[in-house]
């Protein structure tokens, strides 16, 4: 019944010409993404959320062969702030319909926005179980290239839980200690990007 484009701020929802209902397949953004309406019918389509509040706009409601303005799906979730991180790995859905054309519906699963950890990460040491996550939020799954690494074989980027980012993790040896850098480059189911350079110090 529709398109749904994906880009790193924001997803457009197309209600497609001569549609009898434009019910959408399942939406997956962050938090901090938003939703543009798109409608190619004749007919307007007014969606609004009918999960927890209403966003505190009305500019996604959109006329014929028109666009809607922008709507932060998120500020529909029940006690959400504009602020406040989602919970990691897991999905906050906000469900919609249109206030026209009743029978209509769709579903946004809204994931914590991705992130990158700091670079510099928690110090680990020599013959000590160590584990350090990478990144913060996303949507699983998660993929991720390691590259310019000087860690030493005992320390190894992993997915060590599916619903998060990856992690250095591992038990240094007793050679093992001083200063190691790697590059990491960690891509979510969404499409979004992180990179970062990350050190970790072993010590004895």
């Amino acid at each position: 019944m529709s398109d749904t484009i994906h880009f790193s701020d924001h997803v457009t929802i197309t209600r497609v010409q001569g549609a009898a209902l434009a019910s959408f397949d399942t939406i997956v953004l962050t938090q901090s993404q938003m939703v543009f309406w798109k409608n190619d019918d004749d007919q307007p389509h007014w969606p609004k959320f009918s999960t927890g509040k209403t966003p505190p706009v009305l500019a996604y409601q959109v006329g014929p062969n028109a666009t809607s303005g922008s709507v932060q799906p998120a500020l529909a979730l029940p006690g959400y702030d504009g602020s406040t991180p989602l919970p990691q790995g897991q999905a906050s859905q906000a469900n919609y319909t249109c206030s026209l054309h009743p029978g209509e519906a769709g579903v946004i699963n809204i994931y914590a926005d991705f992130y990158s950890q700091a670079s510099q990460l928690p110090g680990a040491s020599s013959g000590k179980k160590y584990s350090a996550n990478l990144t913060i939020g996303g949507v699983p799954d998660f993929t991720f290239r390691v590259s310019n690494s000087s860690l030493p074989a005992s320390l190894n980027v992993v997915i060590v839980n599916p619903l998060q980012g990856p992690a250095l993790s591992g038990t240094p040896g007793p050679n093992d200690t001083g200063n190691f850098w790697f590059d990491l480059d960690c891509q979510d189911a969404a499409g979004n990007n992180v990179t970062q350079t990350f050190q970790v110090i072993v010590t004895p």
